[in-house]
């Protein structure tokens, strides 16, 4: 992951580019579909920031930063050291940028990656989800199913309990008829 300097090293030489070949970057941004890229340096940053995530654009902004750096100097002096001075670009290098870019881009894979996992681990929620819904509507369908039938029996079966009183009727006075035949036996 991208650490602060190097975040700071990248955003110098978008910074750089967009000063020194204005021409240039605008060439490259129109070729990505980037259009009316005016001559504000901002936009041309933002937009620069925007794409280097895309790792064609990404080599293509690094091949076109090492034109210009062979062109330039950052500093604009060296010292007797052979140290580069002061300056918004002191202490630029080549090697960092090319760090920092590698670093930003593994780090947006990784992110990309990491939004992909999630998002499959979320329609697999989702459908597990959805079919236990669908597993509970069944379950209701049934057991609607089987209370339609209990009531369809219950519907039929009205003269079964006309039976089924007259049943126990009889039951009951042949009771009442034994109990007083035991009674006046005794």
């Amino acid at each position: 992951m991208a650490n602060q300097q190097q975040l700071q090293n990248l955003g110098n030489a978008i910074g750089y580019i967009a000063v020194a070949d204005i021409k240039g970057l605008r060439n490259l941004l129109s070729k990505y579909g980037v259009v009316n890229v005016g001559s504000d340096s901002k936009t041309l940053i933002a937009e620069t920031t925007n794409l280097v995530s895309n790792s064609r654009f990404y080599n293509e902004l690094v091949a076109l930063i090492q034109k210009n750096v062979g062109e330039a100097s950052f500093s604009g002096y060296n010292n007797a050291e052979g140290n580069s001075g002061g300056g918004f670009f002191g202490g630029f290098n080549l090697s960092t940028l090319l760090n920092t870019g590698a670093s930003v881009y593994q780090t947006i894979q990784q992110d990309k990656a990491q939004k992909d996992l999630l998002n499959a681990q979320a329609n697999q929620q989702a459908q597990q989800t959805q079919g236990q819904i669908l597993a509970g509507q069944l379950a209701l369908e049934q057991e609607k199913l089987k209370l339609a039938q209990i009531q369809a029996q219950n519907e039929k079966g009205g003269g079964s309990n006309t039976l089924l009183y007259v049943g126990l009727g009889l039951v009951g006075l042949i009771v009442v008829g034994g109990v007083i035949y035991a009674v006046t036996k005794k």
